[in-house]
């Protein structure tokens, strides 16, 4: 059995958290931001431009899947997840650079949009490639709790991102303070690249590459040889997702823009949520090293199912206590799916593709799904006039969530540390 080596842990906790810092703060600011990039006189329409930028970010997020996950499975984790921080870090600073609408016209929501498609290219490496390098380190009885805890590292850099955000939308700030948090991401992104610098290579991915086992082109082997495997990935992306982000980037910005909060609370929300992340995380990593991966996932997409249409109705009609202690619930169940997957995904590809496989099937997942969701669930209210049509989109996800464990504990291999030697088992 493996031993834990606590130092690449937690360089790689650290770096993911300053990574998913960089990423989420736009998702943050989104509804302050709107009205800079994207004036209208609708506050809506406003919003659902920024969302449609916010969406953008995850489309190239497949696009860096693949480079990042080539260089990750020819030429060593350690290497792929360095050029993520870097990649991250420059468009992060640019944001806050950017001159608004009214300065430059429409060169801002361009700029801008490029640089959420830089951030998103960066991020299609990152947390899978993480979570893939964390696996590949850590004993198998632990796996689902160390994956989980890695995930939780990026609730961590959303917390910190929901925490200067917080600080920085207070009334007695100045107006330009929404652009101080993009500065700080690129200056943490510094400590990041150090840090993953210290880290030693996968020992999985050593065997591999010392007996030259390594494809010259990953991806083409995972759609050839991993079909099944990869569509369950997609699933599980997109079930691991959708959820979180109708909360923290649907949910709130709406709140503040029907004017049942104000700016610092929506960013107060978005800490209280990422703190029932970064606790519910690890425990269900723990529980599903106990009882099964694949049996945790299901019982949480079942409830999600169960759960999606009174979530909406008492996100309407509820009291804001209401809102919120229904939201922190949703995202329990979230978690509960989104905190075994790691270790989950791990199994479902060989070494020699395996960051390929996860990062790709996980971030098409994710950019279909989940970073749509905003801009879905905003535009099925304004062309069906009912403000409870994302939850039946909710409860598709959760069915197609459902399906993808299901499908993949039927496909699930074990991996041996030895050159990525398939060996059947249940997960």
């Amino acid at each position: 059995m493996k031993k834990l080596n606590k130092k690449i842990f937690l360089a790689s906790m650290i770096g993911n958290a300053l990574e998913f810092y960089d990423f989420t703060i736009y998702g943050f600011f989104v509804a302050i931001i709107s009205p800079v990039f994207f004036p209208a006189t609708d506050p809506l329409t406003s919003l659902i431009s920024g969302f449609g930028v916010f969406a953008i970010g995850f489309f190239t997020r497949p696009l860096g899947a693949i480079f990042f996950g080539h260089i990750g499975d020819r030429f060593g984790r350690r290497k792929a997840l360095s050029l993520t921080i870097i990649w991250m870090a420059i468009p992060t600073v640019i944001i806050g650079l950017l001159p608004t609408y009214q300065q430059i016209g429409i060169a801002a929501p361009i700029l801008l949009t490029f640089c959420r498609v830089i951030q998103g290219f960066s991020a299609g490496g990152e947390y899978n490639g993480a979570g893939v390098f964390v696996i590949e380190h850590s004993p198998e009885n632990k796996r689902g709790f160390l994956g989980a805890l890695l995930t939780a590292s990026g609730s961590m850099g959303a917390l910190l991102a929901s925490g200067i955000g917080m600080l920085f939308t207070l009334p007695f700030m100045p107006s330009w303070g929404w652009r101080v948090p993009f500065f700080l991401g690129g200056l943490i992104a510094v400590v990041g690249l150090y840090v993953r610098k210290q880290i030693d290579e996968s020992p999985e991915f050593k065997q591999v590459y010392l007996q030259k086992k390594s494809h010259s082109l990953p991806v083409f082997s995972v759609l050839k040889e991993n079909k099944i495997s990869f569509l369950c990935t997609i699933g599980i992306g997109a079930m691991a997702t959708v959820p979180f982000y109708i909360i923290l980037a649907y949910m709130n910005p709406m709140l503040l823009t029907k004017g049942k909060v104000i700016a610092s609370t929506m960013m107060l929300i978005n800490a209280l949520m990422s703190m029932i992340c970064i606790i519910s995380l690890p425990l269900m990593g723990y529980l599903s090293d106990k009882i099964g991966k694949s049996k945790v996932m299901i019982f949480a997409a079942i409830l999600m199912i169960l759960f999606a249409y009174p979530f909406f109705w008492v996100f309407e009609n509820g009291s804001l206590t209401s809102i919120i202690l229904f939201q922190a619930f949703m995202m329990i169940l979230t978690e509960a799916y989104t905190g075994p997957s790691n270790a989950f995904m791990y199994k479902l590809f060989d070494t020699s593709k395996r960051y390929t496989g996860v990062a790709l099937g996980y971030t098409l997942g994710l950019a279909i799904f989940g970073g749509t969701t905003p801009y879905i669930s905003a535009n099925l209210i304004k062309y069906f006039g009912s403000p409870y049509t994302p939850a039946f989109y909710l409860i598709g996800i959760g069915v197609l969530g459902l399906i993808s464990v299901i499908g993949g504990r039927m496909r699930t291999h074990k991996i041996s540390n030895i050159g990525g030697v398939l060996l059947s088992s249940q997960n």
